[in-house]
């Protein structure tokens, strides 16, 4: 399950050093197609952490096409929510969350990234 994946890495002791050098908790990409059940994974994985370590649940990148602009607003350290250390991106387009990928971010995929409709999901077996 996709929540075990996510506290199983913000456990993950590089994390845990990284997180020592810097003022802002970690930053991960959830990628599904819509109803694919990227807030319950975050909410899963919430309800098996510490109250100091929740995840909140970012829309910041829902609708964003430009890799860029996803990145300038994923590094802001000026981001923040309330009870939450650290943050979850939701992000709807597979191409969008390859590119933030490649550009080094984690990305935890639903549904492989493949639309829900696409006769590629189909023939994948997922």
């Amino acid at each position: 399950m996709i929540g075990q994946q996510i506290v199983d890495f913000l456990n993950d002791p590089v994390q845990k050093a990284t997180r020592l050098l810097s003022t802002v908790g970690t930053r991960f990409i959830v990628c599904g197609t819509s109803g694919s059940g990227k807030t319950l994974a975050i909410e899963y994985a919430n309800n098996l952490l510490p109250a100091g370590e929740q995840i909140a649940e970012s829309q910041d990148l829902v609708r964003e096409r430009c890799p860029d602009r996803a990145m300038e607003i994923f590094t802001d350290e000026e981001l923040a929510y309330e009870d939450s250390f650290h943050i979850g991106f939701n992000v709807l387009s597979a191409a969008m969350a390859k590119s933030l990928a490649a550009r080094g971010l984690k990305v935890f995929w639903l549904n492989e990234g493949i639309p829900c409709w696409s006769s590629d999901y189909a023939i994948s077996g997922v």
